[in-house]
């Protein structure tokens, strides 16, 4: 009778030892999300969302990261997300991923689907913060001495992401003034860009380019105002965790009014672009946007637009662009009966806070 009253307490001795060493999984559905890796570590925190085959997840300990798919062993979310698959069906439901197969619990129901036919998953309800993202960047230069001049910048980006499709604004302002002898004023830099596009996700490499636009000003070469509107089809030629390629193009109308003689030129363009965004380091991202649009050569013929350069990360929301801007016109147009550069260098250096 004492030898089973021993084996019975030495039992429950072992139990509770065995269970305060070995860490238990996260519970399913409690106060945040939890992601568990291949190599079998648990991070908690807030899926962002996933897209082209990259799991955004935000968390205290780590920050923002982009998580390959292929290193996604599990994941448990707090709340309901909107899930679309390649074929094109959405679903809606809290997530439950193990061995590939994804679970989406509604209510007492539950679909479960395989997570490599997964599209793009977002947080449910189309009004929640995190579906947006951006940063807002702005550069100064003060000089003083024998030239007294203020050179300034600003840029700001905005993303917003829904489970069928992708908002992009890119809208950057450079000016610059200076003193002349006199003491009077003079403007020398004033132009501005504006960029909007929206992309519908079409399948895991492709997505339509349903609307484009784009604004740019600059009356020291001509042009009071350009206005292009247009179309597109887009593919990833390569798409990792850590480099995202792709190229689109299709058919874009433009509209400009040149400054020296208001006279307004209309032609009808071929757009095509290439996007790389290649993360060299955990701090440290190449980004090279070329984009070259074919025109009637009354308005330029083509004009090329390239925008490289680095972004630096200085905290978890603080940021360093080094940007290297050049603006191209096969056939510039003629202001004040000097042509036009064909050329435009710009530089900008300049701190942001990203959000």
């Amino acid at each position: 009778m004492l030898k089973k009253h021993l084996i019975k307490h030495l039992g429950l001795w072992l139990l509770f030892f065995t269970g305060s060493c070995f860490a238990a999984e996260p519970e399913l559905f409690i106060d945040r999300d939890w992601l568990k890796t291949q190599s079998g570590e648990w991070v908690n925190g807030e899926i962002i969302s996933f897209y082209d085959g990259k799991v955004e997840f935000d968390s205290d300990e780590f920050g923002l990261q982009l998580i390959d798919a292929d290193d996604v062993s599990e994941i448990r979310s707090q709340y309901a997300f909107s899930v679309r698959l390649n074929a094109g069906r959405i679903y809606t439901g809290r997530l439950e991923l193990s061995n590939d197969v994804l679970q989406i619990h509604q209510g007492l129901k539950s679909e479960r689907v395989y997570f490599s036919n997964v599209l793009t998953m977002v947080p449910f309800g189309e009004s929640r913060i995190s579906l947006w993202s951006g940063s807002v960047n702005l550069g100064a230069n003060f000089r003083r001495g024998n030239i007294k001049q203020n050179d300034t910048n600003l840029r700001v980006q905005l993303k917003r992401r829904s489970n069928l499709n992708r908002l992009r604004l890119d809208y950057l302002v450079n000016r610059s003034e200076r003193t002349n002898s006199q003491g009077d004023k003079e403007t020398t830099v004033d132009n501005q860009r504006l960029n909007l596009s929206l992309d519908w996700f079409f399948a895991n490499n492709v997505f339509v380019r349903a609307f484009e636009y784009e604004y740019f000003s600059d009356p020291f070469s001509n042009i009071e105002e350009r206005a292009t509107y247009g179309v597109g089809l887009g593919y990833h030629l390569y798409d990792t965790n850590t480099l995202d390629w792709s190229i689109s193009g299709g058919p874009s109308y433009q509209n400009t009014l040149f400054s020296s003689d208001n006279r307004r030129e209309t032609s009808g363009a071929l757009t095509l672009g290439m996007l790389l965004d290649w993360e060299l380091s955990k701090r440290l991202d190449f980004k090279f946007d070329y984009q070259v649009q074919f025109l009637r050569e009354e308005v330029g013929g083509r004009q090329h637009t390239l925008k490289t350069g680095f972004d630096v990360e200085l905290t978890k929301n603080f940021e360093m662009d080094l940007l290297f801007y050049v603006e191209r016109n096969d056939n510039p147009t003629s202001s004040n009966g000097l042509t036009a550069d064909k050329n435009d260098y710009q530089i900008i250096v300049s701190v942001g806070y990203e959000f």
